[in-house]
């Protein structure tokens, strides 16, 4: 047995630890990682204890000197058991049992992206990959940190430093002499380097540019891991296109470019993401029925990957119901939606949002319940300053509900209080609609507040013809004009009015209430108030 036998030729030296450490590559080779960390710690564990030594609270034996490969191995193994920290370890022993190693450059390469993946201090990172700069420039594990350390600083360039910065990036590209020597396949470090370039175009919020980097990359032979990081890659920077677009109203190229990828970059899969950005373009383009249908695809795609970590496009749970509400209300009010489905998704949504109360204001809207409308608008009011058509909406929805005196001291409020300010820099910019200011008109007449009734047609009368419609005409204020003088007594002035209104539309239905007006006065033998 080899273990009875000194130690004392250098073929045995080297022998017996290379033998321990076969069977853990063989894991290591078959992707039974954490067989393979077992195998390289069992076989370091039985090496004589005599010839050890310590690195960072860890036992080595001294052997590892001489296939330093087990400690990257191990880390790998690591890596792809999530177990960071400890890959980190190893790493950093690799580095000080074989500092002059040819692939020192790679281990400190990967000691900086380790430390980026659990999120350690960017300067931490980006000292790994100085120290690599430093210590073995012109090596592709060299030209690899400062291909990472451009992408970093692409995020927060400007955007006339991009070309230097995307030049160091590509310039991590394996030099023709070193293929043979690089240990692993160079169209794979081709397509990491376009990779990196696309993730710091993703970072950099711009996903368009980096799908038109990845775009070739599919014609290229590649590992099936990178493969795989390609796809993901590819599926993120797409949703974040066709982000873009929404943002810009293109929604007809969104559904065009899904369509055109989906057969081969989604052939097979999909992604909730992307979905949902179809789903918005639909319902950009008013085609809700489609964006009903596909929204429900999405959520069933969503329940399936069931995502842990959310990704740079992902929507967020409040947007998923937003956008359910969203479309369920435009369906509701052409009747082909239910009115519960649409209530479920509004509880679901925090009542305190000025856009949630909006939208329980169209769902009252919808199926006709005025009062509960009123309620909302009382309540989006207190959250958010009304628009003047808010404010039609809100007294409309009073005035149906019964709810009068509320309706009155609203329309006060808001558009009594504008004409009052409104030769005053109190008053907002923009003024009443006619229609408004005229509604206030019929409430304070009701509420035989002539004289401030009087004012607002005073008012209105003083505007363009082109500020008017048809609803509130002049020859219709004019009548209404002496009705409210003739309410104040003040009869010469009122038949003046009535005068004006047979002028201006003698055929029309205010010149021919304005005539009556006049032969009722007479009737009435009303004497024309002192001068």
């Amino acid at each position: 047995e080899r273990s009875l036998i000194p130690l004392t030729a250098a073929v045995d030296r080297r022998l017996v630890p290379a033998t321990a450490f076969r069977v853990a590559d063989i894991y290591f080779r078959k992707k039974q990682y954490a067989e393979s960390i077992l195998a390289y710690t069992r076989a370091m564990s039985s090496m004589p204890i005599s010839n050890r030594f310590t690195f960072e609270g860890n036992w080595y034996p001294d052997a590892i000197r001489q296939f330093p490969y087990v400690l990257y191995n191990r880390a790998e193994a690591a890596v792809r058991l999530n177990q960071e920290q400890s890959a980190l370890k190893d790493l950093r022993a690799f580095i000080f049992v074989a500092g002059s190693n040819p692939n020192v450059g790679v281990v400190l390469y990967r000691i900086g992206d380790l430390l980026n993946q659990i999120g350690a201090d960017q300067e931490q990172v980006l000292g790994a990959w100085r120290e690599c700069i430093f210590r073995v420039p012109d090596t592709v594990g060299a030209r690899l940190c400062s291909a990472r350390k451009a992408a970093i600083e692409i995020m927060k360039a400007k955007k006339e430093q991009w070309p230097r910065l995307i030049a160091s990036i590509e310039d991590a590209r394996p030099r023709e002499s070193e293929k043979d020597a690089l240990g692993f396949a160079a169209e794979d470090l081709y397509s990491f380097v376009d990779l990196v370039l696309a993730d710091a175009f993703i970072a950099a919020e711009r996903p368009t540019q980096a799908l038109f980097r990845m775009d070739p990359l599919y014609k290229r032979e590649q590992s099936a891991y990178l493969k795989a990081w390609l796809d993901e890659y590819m599926m993120t920077a797409f949703a974040g296109s066709l982000a873009e677009r929404l943002k810009e109203a293109k929604f007809k190229e969104v559904i065009a470019e899904y369509d055109r990828r989906r057969r081969v970059l989604l052939y097979k899969q999909t992604r909730p993401e992307i979905l949902w950005n179809v789903v918005r373009a639909y319902e950009g383009l008013g085609l809700w029925t489609q964006a009903h249908e596909l929204l429900n695809v999405a959520e069933e795609v969503k329940k399936k990957i069931d995502r842990k970590v959310a990704r740079p496009y992902d929507p967020t749970p409040e947007e998923w119901i937003e956008v359910r509400a969203r479309i369920g209300l435009r369906l509701l009010a052409d009747h082909k939606y239910p009115p519960e489905s649409v209530r479920a998704s509004l509880e679901k949504m925090s009542a305190q949002l000025p856009a949630t109360k909006k939208y329980w204001i169209s769902y009252y809207q919808s199926i006709a319940n005025p009062k509960e409308e009123a309620k909302w608008w009382a309540s989006y009011e207190q959250s958010s300053p009304l628009s003047w058509t808010e404010l039609k909406a809100y007294s409309q929805a009073l005035e149906k509900s019964g709810a009068t005196d509320q309706r009155e001291n609203l329309m006060e409020l808001k558009v009594g209080t504008w004409l009052g300010e409104r030769d005053r820099s109190l008053a907002a910019k923009e003024p009443p609609p006619v229609e408004a200011m005229f509604e206030l008109f019929e409430i304070r007449f009701r509420a035989k507040n002539y004289s401030k009734a009087l004012s607002i047609l005073d008012y209105l009368n003083s505007f363009e013809d082109s500020k008017l419609n048809s609803t509130v005409s002049k020859p219709m204020l004019a009548f209404r004009r002496g009705e409210t003088l003739l309410a104040l007594d003040r009869f010469a002035d009122a038949r003046q009015s009535f005068e004006r209104a047979k002028a201006m539309a003698p055929e029309s239905l205010w010149g021919k209430l304005a005539s009556s007006a006049q032969k009722e006065m007479e009737a009435k033998k009303l004497e024309p108030a002192s001068l």
